[in-house]
């Protein structure tokens, strides 16, 4: 949705995802908490009432879609992550010799 060049109002759940470290609120979002209805609504007439700034967050959200969520940079992305999880695995390849079609069996 970032793409389309549009205001996107996020919930904060607590959780992340895959690029939450790299978007900022109320730099290319507009955050909420959804503890009750209304707040919503509470966003949405900010953004009527702020209207230059809604416009710049959604530039910006735009601008870090493009950037980010390109083929090439989500390749690099998850290239970085499973680079840093192989350095968490204990798993040793040589010790292990695979045959195709057959079960893995252990080195003598």
């Amino acid at each position: 949705m970032l793409l389309t060049g549009s205001l996107i109002f996020v919930e904060q759940s607590g959780y992340n995802t895959l690029l939450s470290d790299t978007l900022r609120p109320f730099v290319h979002y507009v955050p909420f908490y959804s503890h009750w209805p209304e707040e919503l609504v509470d966003v949405y007439q900010w953004a009527k009432a702020h209207p230059a700034q809604a416009k710049a967050i959604a530039a910006a959200g735009q601008a870090w879609a493009q950037r980010f969520l390109s083929d090439a940079a989500l390749d690099c992305r998850w290239h970085l992550l499973l680079r840093e999880y192989t350095q968490l695995l204990r798993f040793d390849p040589n010790a292990v010799e695979f045959e195709v079609g057959r079960n893995a069996t252990h080195k003598e």
